[in-house]
Order: C-alpha cells, then structure tokens, then sequence
C-alpha cells in the first residue's frame, strides 16, 4: 500500500507535466483539481463526484483536511442533489496494475 505522501509526489509530479497553461484557463483548473482528487484519494472515488463536496467542503470553511471531514468528521453525513452520497461511494475508479492490465489487453472485446 503506498502511503498518502507518495500519492501527492505522483500527483504533483504529473500536474506539473499537464502544462504551463492551467491557471489561463478555468475549465483546465477544474479538471486538474477533479484528478488531483481522484489520485490522492484512498478510496478512489470517481474525481468528478468528489468536486462537488470539495466545493462544499470549500465553502464551509473547515479546519478539518477534506478527506477527513468527507468521511469521519463534519462533512461524513453531507448529501447533495447534484450527487448523493451513494453515488459517490459507488462509482469508483479502479487503477490497473501490470497484472490486471495484462488481463484486460488479451481479453476479448465484445461490442453491441
């Protein structure tokens, strides 16, 4: 399991190769922020769903860190009609590994 610290190295490290053109342009801003989300997140939570309880999170003004007052402090009983909690708790990313990646390039595709 790596530790939340290497997470943040990952995330900065691929932010800063994103491109010198994020704080020109707002929708770039958002769309990094949704990622950061998503790759720091140990539950791994769909970055788009997270935004939205980040920006509650925001407004609210805690002093307690996002993650922690998303899921045991303040915010763990918060709901909101753009994404309910169980929306957000359902869809997650999964992160494939070499193993797992191996698995799903040989496997067939099946198109409908």
């Amino acid at each position: 399991m790596k530790l939340p610290s290497s997470r943040w190295t990952r995330a900065l490290t691929r932010d800063a190769k994103v491109g010198k053109g994020l704080s020109k342009d707002e929708k770039a801003q958002i769309l990094s922020l949704q990622h950061w989300l998503e790759a720091i997140d140990p539950r791994h939570r769909y970055g788009h769903n997270l935004h939205f309880f980040y920006d509650m999170w925001f407004n609210y003004g805690s002093s307690q860190p996002f993650f922690y007052w998303l899921d045991v402090g303040d915010g763990k009983e918060a709901n909101l009609e753009r994404c309910p909690r169980s929306t957000l708790q359902r869809q997650r990313i999964e992160y494939l590994g070499p193993v797992s990646l191996e698995k799903h390039v040989h496997s067939p595709c099946v198109f409908f």
